[in-house]
């Protein structure tokens, strides 16, 4: 049976310098005030990470502006569809006044001006167009996103909600059983894409047809959106299983499923029918550690809700989350093997190190910081002694001027992403061995953010101290930049930093074990 899936990551948006990926949007000012924006959608079955190609529909990709409540501002620029044809889709629109987002919809319909699955006259309001049977196909499956005007275009354009996927791996019980129909039950409705959230519900149902596949267990399975104004998703499916021959009226086997739906979304789960039910089941929705992405014949890893491993998010309150919207962090490098001598608060022990997904600073001068009298730090190829470092660093720029440094003035006076988890440091600026780590995490959100933070090749920040010589002048100790090639997504060189050298900071988090 095909069950137990993540969804990864669909298409990632990123601004373009150089050259555009199947996986970069694009938003540039022209002298014209025109805004332009493209939008990667790849198709083709041999794409990593696609929009798949559906029989007899066609892809189309909307685009509409909308003001700073959310609601869709009027004009011919304003709203713009399009068909998908390859890897990418181009829209142009002269920028409103005031302040404006624009988001993003891209789903499967029999023509391009006519909605199918979902209702979509209302941006960013969507809503279910039909009670039956579409959820149930390909085609009710659908991706969209946001981008907010002057900030980061660092976003990510995925699905909006769970596949869940209906059967049973028990042959024995249920293999005479060829076709399936699930009679009225409540989903989430009136999805928006600016929150993230349902403000309604809807009765679907899936008439009477053959089963996805009978022989491996597989009967349907349906699409079902994931608010993030919900904490579950309560599903009760009356389901019916027909034998060859059996009237609508009289199924061989007739029960109703119950489970929760997680709301975390972008995922598939199933739901395995253990045994024939005397009336009702209750049935968890379980997740495996393997990923397949229909259309797609290079998946990347999934991101399994609760595991704590490289590449996973962290949110404000320690947990693992699966969506990068919700995330403040995303963890870079496991504690074991690593070189730490921090003292954390009531002797704490590291259990995993994570980067923040976007800058704190703008691109600022370090500034001469020979007065400071910094100690050269201890640092080798696994020293993550960053936490320690940062504390000692901040002790000596107590009274730091903006003058002296314009950017350790900003960052020690900035107000820092709120952490809530017991389980979390607080921030702080890394050792040069964890940025280097850090910086070189193949995660899509974090590569995209570091190509947004400047707009040519530029230094981080590390806490990490060293001898700096000048041309002219005494040596004295300096904090390490680590040099990051954006085009290349590569580190380049690690040194001491001069007075005139400019960078930005990421910061970093400790997360506690038991």
């Amino acid at each position: 049976m095909k069950k137990n899936f993540l969804y990864s990551v669909m298409a990632l948006f990123v601004i373009l310098l150089a050259s555009c990926s199947q996986e970069e949007i694009i938003s540039e000012n022209s002298e014209n005030g025109k805004i332009t924006v493209s939008v990667g959608v790849p198709g083709s079955a041999t794409t990593r990470a696609g929009m798949p190609e559906v029989e007899s529909m066609t892809r189309r990709c909307i685009m509409q502006v909308v003001d700073e409540n959310g609601t869709a501002i009027e004009g011919e620029e304003m709203r713009q569809t399009t068909e998908v044809t390859g890897d990418k889709v181009n829209f142009s629109f002269t920028e409103p006044e005031g302040e404006y987002s624009v988001v993003f919809w891209a789903d499967y319909v029999t023509s391009i001006a006519k909605d199918n699955c979902y209702n979509t006259a209302a941006l960013p309001n969507v809503t279910l167009a039909h009670n039956k049977n579409t959820m149930f196909t390909a085609a009710g499956d659908a991706f969209c996103g946001k981008m907010a005007k002057g900030g980061s275009t660092s976003i990510v354009l995925k699905r909006p909600f769970n596949k869940i996927v209906v059967g049973s791996t028990n042959k024995e019980a249920f293999g005479e059983c060829k076709e399936i129909q699930i009679a009225e039950f409540s989903v989430p409705d009136g999805y928006n894409i600016m929150s993230k959230t349902c403000s309604a519900a809807k009765n679907i149902k899936r008439e009477r047809i053959a089963m996805n596949d009978a022989t491996t267990g597989e009967w349907t399975s349906f699409f079902v959106f994931a608010p993030s104004n919900q904490t579950d998703t309560k599903l009760e499916l009356p389901i019916m299983l027909y034998k060859e021959g059996d009237a609508t009226d009289a199924p061989a086997i007739k029960f109703t499923a119950s489970t929760s739906a997680p709301t975390d979304e972008n995922m598939i789960g199933s739901m395995d029918i253990p045994n024939i039910p005397a009336d009702k089941v209750d049935v968890e929705i379980s997740f495996d550690d393997k990923f397949t992405n229909d259309g797609s014949t290079e998946p990347e890893e999934p991101v399994v809700p609760g595991e704590m491993k490289v590449g996973s998010y962290i949110n404000a309150a320690g947990e693992v989350v699966t969506d990068a919207a919700n995330a403040v962090a995303v963890i870079f490098a496991m504690a074991d093997g690593k070189a730490d001598n921090s003292t954390y608060p009531d002797t704490k022990k590291a259990k995993a190190y994570a980067i923040s997904l976007d800058k704190v600073t703008s691109r600022l001068v370090i500034g001469d910081l020979s007065s400071l009298t910094l100690e050269v730090t201890a640092d080798d190829e696994t020293t993550y002694s960053g936490f320690a470092f940062d504390t000692a660093l901040k002790g000596k720029c107590g009274n730091l001027t903006t003058e002296q440094s314009k950017l350790l003035n900003a960052y020690y006076s900035a107000t820092l992403p709120t952490l809530t988890g017991a389980n979390l440091s607080t921030w702080y600026i890394p050792s040069k061995t964890q940025l280097n780590d850090a910086l070189s995490l193949d995660n899509a959100t974090l590569k995209a953010n570091l190509k947004a933070a400047y707009s040519s090749n530029y230094y981080c920040l590390s806490s990490s101290v060293a001898e700096y010589t000048p041309k002219e002048g005494n040596a004295y100790n300096s904090v390490c930049g680590v040099l990051y090639e954006k085009n290349d997504e590569v580190v380049s060189k690690t040194e001491a930093c001069g007075a005139t050298t400019s960078a930005l900071i990421f910061p970093c988090l400790t997360i506690f074990g038991e």
